[in-house]
């Protein structure tokens, strides 16, 4: 009797252990109203690690400028005038959070795609530096290519074209020469028939596969467009080569017919000056410099002129950060080292000053306009604006985005009273009103560049030539003459610039000889602004590469690129509010009262730089970098492709 009750206790806790069992697993599998077990998800949100620079938010309390009664904001809300001038606006770049905005994240070929892609935000999307760059790039590219095609064709008004002048060079040589086999590889790539004589189809190949094996001999940006254009790189870049040690002897016998024709000596010249300025000077010598210095060698000519002791017919056009890669890195540049903070940093610190010096060129100019993205400090709205450190951070990848864009475009050649009526009432809000990211010296400074390279255009092609030359795109010609998108992009930078200067209720600062027609340069940027979505230029993709370093010896290349625009967030609030007073002018200026200063929200495109190191010494052409780009997707994946 005892031992069945055992049994029948030992069966009983054996149940209550199955049916426990049996609904836990039931539970788990199934859930119910009352889970046992609770899933919590956790995101993990973190600001983007600290930059090498460290960037801190500006103090509101230094920035007072004045109050000018005369600087009336155009446009009126409702019946009151705006007087921003003693306002100040703080600019923020929130951090994007990707679990909740990860369409803000996603990368797109080009500007119209972004913004297309982002049209159900309810911010206004706001024209960034980088998407008013983007429509320059296009000119810049289209205009660089004109050119390049030009000098092939012999088109360039007064000036030579380089390969007419090689061949006068080649027929003026003595048939022994052994220059004539180096200028008959420049010719048969540049698309002239290939000799036949024996004895310099020989020499003549050998040139053209020492060249074929050096580093970056390959086509690549808008060289790619058409085959024309290819023969312009692999031609142009072949004239680039160092003519020095066992091809002294080119340079020399070259100097010598420059020597005996004075006509060929300043073609020579002016080439070389031309693109000197087009793009930068180079620090090698010229043929014209070996003339007259038949008993010197060129390391004595070199330190004569304080230049290199090598010789290029045409210039390797140098740069500030290459002059400082090249003294920085002349072993490789080390494990984890990123290039771009190296620049940016000397620059930051004035080490490296971008400001143009006499003689200088385009590209100079261009990187100039750049420097105020980096030091807002050191621009004309600097008392304006309070900048956090979150939007310098967003300028200094601006910076790094346009820097790279601007060399690729210059890749081949390189080495912003008693009211008398009753008053309306005030308005109930009173929030920063930018029609365009608030970078006015660097619109400034860009319509300079571009100044500066109309006036060089002018100045050496003629009028005439720069009215009938096009620039070109990948699907041919532009519309307009260089002569006439030279002076539109021109006028609009300058626009542009007083623009943002009255965004931000800012005086602008132009030189006394600048003579801008301020109406007309104003309504231009007003015009571009109202339609710039439709834009074509931003709807082509405007993704590049560019290298900055190569390295033959262990067969890699540091390359600088941009994979792909996404959106960034810009909020505008004002630190020190603006004065108000009704929109027929009568009546004091009055202060706005804080609860009526309200802030603005935008989104803004903003490209995506990358530095990388790619295997090889010949630059990935834009199809290449660009598939690359699709198939990688976004900025971690592209990166550990190539770690």
């Amino acid at each position: 009797m005892r031992v069945a009750r055992w049994a029948l206790l030992a069966i009983g806790v054996l149940g209550f252990f199955l049916v426990l069992t049996a609904y836990v697993v039931y539970r788990a599998l199934f859930g119910g109203s009352d889970p046992m077990f609770v899933t919590i998800e956790k995101t993990d949100v973190r600001q983007p690690p600290p930059p090498s620079i460290v960037l801190t938010d500006d103090d509101p309390s230094t920035h007072r400028p004045e109050f000018d009664p005369e600087r009336i904001d155009s446009r009126p809300v409702g019946e009151w005038q705006v007087n921003a001038s003693a306002a100040v606006i703080r600019i923020d770049s929130p951090m994007i959070r990707g679990d909740f905005e990860p369409e803000l994240l996603r990368l797109y070929p080009s500007y119209a795609a972004a913004v297309e892609g982002n049209r159900s935000s309810r911010r206004i999307v706001l024209p960034s530096a980088n998407l008013i760059d983007g429509v320059g790039k296009q000119i810049d590219d289209g205009l660089y290519a004109a050119i390049e095609r030009a000098m092939l064709r012999d088109e360039a008004g007064n000036l030579a074209g380089t390969i007419a002048w090689v061949r006068r060079v080649q027929e003026a040589l003595p048939s022994d020469s052994v220059a004539r086999a180096y200028l008959q590889g420049a010719r048969e790539l540049a698309g002239d028939p290939a000799t036949d004589d024996p004895a310099l189809r020989s020499a003549t190949d050998r040139h053209l596969q020492r060249f074929e094996r050096a580093p970056l001999s390959t086509p690549a940006g808008f060289y790619t467009w058409n085959a024309e254009l290819e023969r312009c790189w692999r031609a142009f870049r072949y004239l680039q080569t160092a003519l020095e040690e066992e091809l002294e002897p080119v340079a020399r016998e070259i100097a010598a017919v420059l020597a005996s024709n004075a006509e060929l000596a300043d073609q020579a010249a002016d080439i070389h000056g031309f693109y000197s300025l087009l793009s930068n000077p180079g620090t090698d010598l010229t043929p014209n410099d070996l003339i007259g210095a038949e008993n010197e060698t060129l390391k004595e000519i070199a330190a004569r002129l304080q230049r290199e002791a090598t010789v290029t017919i045409l210039p390797r056009s140098t740069s500030r950060e290459t002059e400082l890669f090249e003294r920085l890195f002349p072993l490789g540049v080390p494990e984890g080292v990123d290039m771009m903070s190296e620049l940016i940093r000397r620059i930051r610190s004035g080490e490296v000053d971008l400001t143009p010096a006499a003689g200088e060129g385009w590209y100079q100019h261009q990187a100039f306009a750049l420097e105020t993205l980096l030091d807002a400090d050191r621009a004309q709205e600097a008392d304006k604006l309070v900048l956090t450190a979150a939007y310098k951070r967003r300028l200094i990848e601006a910076f790094k985005a346009l820097i790279t864009k601007r060399r690729e475009t210059h890749m081949r050649s390189m080495k912003t009273a008693e009211a008398m009526a009753a008053a309306p009432p005030p308005p109930e809000s009173i929030a920063p009103r930018l029609r365009l990211e608030p970078a006015a010296t660097y619109y400034l400074r860009t319509a300079r560049a571009y100044r500066f390279v109309e006036l060089l255009l002018a100045s050496q092609l003629g009028d005439e030539a720069l009215g009938r030359l096009k620039g070109l795109s990948a699907d041919g010609e532009r519309e307009r003459s260089l002569r006439d998108e030279l002076a539109a992009i021109v006028e609009r930078s300058y626009g542009f610039y007083l623009v943002s200067c009255e965004d931000i209720g800012m005086a602008p600062a132009l030189a006394d000889d600048e003579g801008v027609d301020i109406a007309a340069a104003k309504q231009s940027a007003l015009d571009w602004i109202a339609n710039w979505q439709s834009d074509a230029d931003l709807a082509i993709d405007t993704r590049v590469v560019v290298p900055v370093y190569v390295d033959p010896f262990a067969g890699k290349m540091r390359l600088w690129g941009t994979i792909g625009i996404r959106m960034a967030k810009l909020d505008a609030s004002y630190v020190v509010g603006p004065k108000i007073r009704p929109a027929d002018g009568s009546g004091d200026w009055i202060d706005v009262e804080r609860y009526q200063l309200d802030g603005s929200e935008y989104l803004i495109p903003v490209d995506e730089f990358v530095e990388f190191e790619y295997p090889g010494t010949q630059i990935p052409t834009r199809d290449r970098f660009r598939a690359i780009c699709d198939e990688t997707g976004d900025r971690e994946t592209f990166l550990q492709r190539f770690r």
